[in-house]
C-alpha cells in the first residue's frame, strides 16, 4: 500500500516521533510512504527508515498557505498513487 502521513514540522517532539515509528513500522511490512512535513531534525530518520520525505510548507495560519499546500499534497497524492 501507498501511505502519507503528515507533520507540520519534523523537529524532535512527540507527534513527529509517532511520524517517525509509523514510518518504520509500516515500511518494515513493505508499505511505500511518504511524509510531508517543512522539514526538521527528524527527516534523516525517516529517510533512513525508508520513507520518501516530502518538503511542502504547511501553512495553517492563513487560508492562502492553506490552499497552496494543499495544491501540492494534491499534486504528491495523484503523481504517486497514494492509496491512503
Amino acid at each position: 500500500m501507498r501511505i502519507l502521513l503528515a507533520a507540520k514540522m519534523m523537529s524532535v517532539g512527540g507527534l513527529e516521533r509517532i511520524v517517525v515509528g509509523l514510518a518504520r513500522e509500516l515500511s518494515a511490512r513493505q508499505h511505500q510512504v511518504w511524509v510531508v512535513s517543512s522539514g526538521g531534525d527528524l527527516v534523516g530518520d525517516l529517510e533512513r527508515f525508508g520513507a520518501h520525505h516530502v518538503q511542502v510548507p504547511l501553512e495553517i495560519t492563513s487560508p492562502v498557505g492553506v490552499a497552496q499546500s494543499a495544491r501540492q499534497i494534491r499534486r504528491l497524492v495523484v503523481q504517486q498513487r497514494i492509496d491512503l
